[in-house]
């Protein structure tokens, strides 16, 4: 009687052997995040990775970039909080190239360090 095809039998073990690969892959796969896995501020990032830039100038443009993005950020700071989004205020505010750039360096660093903070809660 085992020589009887069964097809009810045949679709049990089959399920079955689908189930036990199911969880193989699941299993080698959590296996495979263990070893991977590192903590995530000893995570090694490399800037060529993201941003393609000739060699030669790539120092150069981080420079300006140091520069100018600080810059542009404290005076939509300014502009926005302090003077109220209004051009007469704004124009009544001492301000100077070192006010503005600190206000955008700082308003830059807390943006990056609550992008890596959430990047870190976020990591597994």
């Amino acid at each position: 009687m085992s020589n009887v095809y069964d097809p009810y039998r045949n679709a049990v073990r089959q399920t079955l052997q689908e189930k036990e690969i199911e969880i193989r892959k699941k299993e080698f796969i959590e296996k495979k995040n263990r070893e991977n896995a590192k903590r995530f501020l000893q995570k090694k990032v490399y800037l060529s990775d993201f941003i393609n830039l000739p060699e030669g100038l790539a120092n150069s443009i981080f420079f300006g970039l140091f520069i100018a993005i600080p810059y542009l950020l404290g005076i939509i700071f300014i502009f926005i909080i302090l003077a109220k989004a209004s051009f007469h205020t704004y124009e009544t505010i001492e301000k100077s190239f070192a006010f503005s750039w600190v206000i955008g360096y700082e308003v830059l660093a807390s943006l990056l360090l609550l992008m890596i903070l959430k990047n870190s809660l976020n990591f597994r």
